[in-house]
């Protein structure tokens, strides 16, 4: 279970925010092909970066790189939150 969970955030997570970082509300229009594309690829270059410095540090575990990465989106999204700036304005409701 804990590495199905370290696979998400590891391949998933990181690029998810990417897209909706560039997206948002007067960002780049992407495609579906490439929103797809660049959150795997985001994600597996955030990760490997990650992964990268916890092997310099002798910390290197899949467990680690994912627990790494999480900490970092969920900062990112704080300070996102903090900044007031909207990541995701198609998830929020529209008043009919």
């Amino acid at each position: 279970m804990t590495a199905t969970l370290a696979t998400l955030v590891i391949f998933i997570a990181p690029g998810l925010l990417l897209v909706a970082a560039l997206g948002g509300k007067r960002g780049v229009s992407l495609t579906l092909g490439e929103q797809l594309y660049l959150s795997v690829a985001g994600s597996l270059v955030i990760s490997c970066w990650v992964g990268l410095g916890l092997a310099g540090l002798g910390r290197f575990a899949p467990e680690n790189v994912a627990a790494l990465v999480a900490g970092l989106v969920a900062l990112f999204l704080f300070v996102a939150r903090k900044q007031r700036r909207d990541l995701f304005p198609a998830l929020r409701a529209h008043p009919r």
